[in-house]
């Protein structure tokens, strides 16, 4: 069975300005354009399809976030709630999404760097709806997991899970 596995990383690309007057704080004002990457590098060795989205905390202090390029991989869709795009990346690949957003009010919460320190505005990049797929030893194309199957497993199982899983009905009458 091949292994199915991806690490994610999110930096924002855009330097944040000196706030004027300041000699250590730096942020956005409204009508800024930031711009972030979210890179996912498949470390399994078989090709992954998945949702890449983001969202932020204070939807309100940001409008017009859309992706701007996918790099590396295939674009199969846009998606819209939340914002991003379903990309399928191959075996031992990365991939880089490229967000903006545009500010829509001055953000107060100022830091320390132009550089993305993690301070200010929260902004969250996820992945769902993976699907991993592979060639079997007949050369056709499987899902890792089939279609109408599921796997359960517990925080800190490892790769290995253990157990059953078992439907009592219960009786009305």
């Amino acid at each position: 069975i091949p292994k199915l596995s991806y690490t994610m990383e999110k930096n924002r690309t855009t330097p944040a300005k000196l706030k004027p007057g300041t000699t250590d704080k730096y942020g956005f004002v409204k009508d800024d354009t930031v711009e972030y990457a979210v890179t996912i590098k498949n470390t399994g060795d078989c090709d992954l399809t998945m949702d890449v989205t983001d969202r932020f905390t204070d939807a309100d202090k940001f409008t017009d976030l859309k992706v701007t390029k996918v790099e590396n991989a295939t674009k199969n869709s846009d998606l819209s709630e939340p914002v991003g795009v379903n990309i399928t990346i191959n075996a031992g690949e990365t991939a880089t999404i490229t967000f903006t957003a545009t500010v829509a009010t001055d953000i107060e919460i100022l830091s320390g760097t132009a550089k993305d320190d993690g301070k200010g505005y929260e902004n969250i990049a996820e992945v769902s709806d993976i699907k991993g797929t592979y060639t079997d030893d007949e050369g056709k194309d499987k899902l890792y997991i089939p279609s109408g199957k599921c796997v359960l497993t517990a925080p800190g199982a490892g790769r290995t899970a253990y157990g059953a899983v078992s439907q009592v009905e219960q009786s009305d009458g």
